[in-house]
């Protein structure tokens, strides 16, 4: 008799891991199978089917359930979090009546907030050279994604170089390529330009080569928190002052800014 209850116990126990719904995580995600399996049964049992959840070639993350496909925006990185926002999806998903297929490959694909290949950003900095200038600037940025770890970015700012009396303006002009690890941290290198207008007048520019370090903290669905930290280094001077200061108005120098970018 025990013996019969045993078997019945191991033939309970595999039905139940049986019917437990398949999902399926392609890529690296905030979450694994299982909590996301737990989130799902939590809301809608084990009646949903099979759950698959990944990135497409442009990191968009596309979760597929009853039949059909949605794009989804995490913007939290907490395991639980973002298991729960996928579960609502597939709930969302599997809640819905079928779609009516145009042909056998042809299914139409919902978009909750699809992302854009641009975004926008406006960062406030404070620049120190070896020239002993102190420079406050703000520049403003525009980022084309090229693909899910690479952006092109154009950058655009002025700012007010401050030495003893001196004021002179700057107008600091980047074009650079941003590599992307994950969606937190960025690197960007490129070329640059810095035009400049002294306070006797005199007009200039150099151009060299910079870098930057880039860290966005989610604020919003589309909004994102930037702390940046660069440096330049000019190779070329095409100005000539005439009153007393450098003629070359910086070698080098670093700056530290902190601003917001926004997907448009």
């Amino acid at each position: 008799m025990q013996a019969r209850f045993a078997v019945l116990g191991v033939v309970s126990l595999l039905s139940t891991a049986q019917a437990r719904p398949v999902i399926t995580i392609h890529g690296e995600l905030p979450f694994d199978e299982r909590t996301l399996g737990d989130a799902v049964e939590l809301r809608i049992g084990d009646g949903h089917g099979p759950v698959t959840v990944g990135r497409d070639d442009r990191g968009q993350l596309i979760v597929e359930a009853g039949g059909r496909s949605q794009t989804v925006v995490l913007v939290t990185s907490d395991s639980q979090a973002a298991a729960r926002v996928v579960a609502m999806v597939v709930v969302e998903l599997v809640s819905e009546p079928p779609l009516e297929r145009e042909s056998p490959l042809t299914v139409a694909r919902p978009v909750s907030a699809p992302d854009s290949r641009f975004a926008v950003r406006l960062v406030p900095a404070l620049l120190r050279d070896d020239s002993s200038y102190t420079t406050s600037m703000v520049t403003g940025s525009l980022r084309l994604e090229l693909s899910s770890v690479l952006g092109l970015v154009g950058t655009i700012g002025i700012g007010t170089a401050v030495l003893n009396n001196r004021r002179d303006l700057v107008f600091p002009v980047r074009l650079g390529l941003e590599a992307m690890a994950g969606s937190a941290v960025g690197v960007e290198l490129g070329a640059m330009t810095l035009p400049y207008r002294t306070t006797c007048g005199d007009t200039g520019s150099s151009s060299g080569v910079y870098g930057a370090v880039r860290l966005r903290v989610p604020v919003g669905a589309r909004a994102r928190a930037i702390i940046e930290a660069g440096g330049d280094l000019m190779l070329a001077n095409n100005g000539i002052a005439s009153c007393a200061g450098p003629t070359w108005y910086h070698a080098y120098g670093g700056w530290l800014g902190a601003g917001v970018e926004w997907s448009l």
